[in-house]
């Protein structure tokens, strides 16, 4: 099976190179693509499956990628962190972020998987710290599995999920446990689970919040620490979006009312994470707001289809993974 792009060790590598995914990864922190991948095996593989390849403080943004047989994107989890050269030495921040992320024709219920799945990051020690701020990205469809799993250190916000087969969201154990977990700001449409945050029994309680979601879907929310969302059926979605049952590009999930009208409560606070306080279409969100949205559209919101996402005014940048008002300039942008 073939992959898009995919990142792992190289045996080759001359002596003086260190022989760790991070090297290339860390370098490589924009990926674009001018063209979906179409039947790739899995669209981008980052990683490698015994956890000893991290891929760190990296950034991932404005890619489409449709119809991959497996994963539209896989990070693999990680171990111990390797002390190479340029390593980052404390705290950092995986983006991924303006992605495209679609599935409406491909995969197959013997090889189920989602289109995105982040791994955790090394339990303990450096790197144990670091976060996953996913954050502007539609998500499209998938017949056989969620839109998104993740385990470990997440922050899931401002998120667009449309899965008329299955589930949106689900946060859950794979190779570890879900650790520190944010999910604010979606909006969710999906047949079966909105947003599911499963824990494993006799684990210890890291901080976990939802809030602030828009989710219709058949079972909403299921998490214990859900607060302040708009829980809904499938159907009511039509009564609170503008038209949310559409094929892209005419699905619009732009609310039609005030959804905050809907729920109590105090809103979720702060967090130090790109962009927190920006929706979907990259503009600062209305105080009190609910869902991906938080406004209604305008001529400058970006149409949800399976191209390439633009914004209109730029939204403030992380650089690598660094909370910071700059780009890198070493920037490595391939073209597959």
């Amino acid at each position: 099976m073939q992959h898009g792009l995919e990142m792992i060790p190289s045996n080759a590598a001359p002596p003086a190179a260190p022989r760790s995914a991070f090297v290339a990864c860390h370098r490589l922190v924009q990926l674009e693509f001018s063209t979906s991948f179409v039947l790739a095996g899995t669209g981008m593989y980052l990683g490698d499956s015994n956890g000893n390849a991290p891929f760190v403080a990296g950034l991932i943004e404005r890619n489409v990628i449709v119809d991959s047989i497996g994963y539209n994107l896989q990070i693999k989890h990680q171990l111990v962190r390797p002390d190479l050269p340029g390593m980052p030495m404390g705290t950092s921040v995986t983006v991924i972020r303006h992605n495209v992320f679609a599935k409406p024709n491909a995969g197959s219920p013997f090889e189920a998987r989602p289109n995105v799945l982040v791994g955790h990051f090394p339990k303990e020690g450096r790197g144990a710290e670091d976060t996953y701020a996913i954050y502007g990205n539609f998500f499209y469809q998938n017949r056989h599995e969620a839109l998104f799993q993740g385990e470990g250190n997440v922050a899931v916000y401002s998120n667009v999920f449309v899965n008329d087969y299955g589930d949106g969201v689900r946060i859950q154990p794979h190779n570890d446990v879900p650790r520190r977990i944010a999910i604010a700001y979606n909006t969710v449409v999906a047949k079966g689970a909105g947003i599911a945050v499963t824990v494993r029994d006799g684990t210890p309680r890291y901080p976990q919040e939802v809030s602030g979601n828009a989710v219709f879907a058949g079972m909403p929310v299921t998490a214990a620490n859900g607060i302040r969302n708009l829980d809904a059926s499938l159907a009511d979605a039509a009564s609170y979006l503008r038209s949310p049952f559409a094929s892209p590009p005419g699905l619009d999930l732009h609310p039609v009312r005030n959804l905050a009208s809907a729920v109590s409560g105090n809103a979720i606070g702060r967090k130090p994470w790109p962009d927190w306080g920006r929706d979907f279409d990259g503009v600062p969100r209305a105080p009190g707001a609910i869902g991906a949205y938080g406004r209604g559209a305008t001529p400058q919101s970006w149409t949800l289809q399976l191209e390439r996402k633009t914004l209109g005014p730029p939204a403030r940048r992380a650089a690598r993974g660094r909370l910071s008002e700059t780009e890198p300039s070493d920037v490595v942008s391939p073209r597959l």
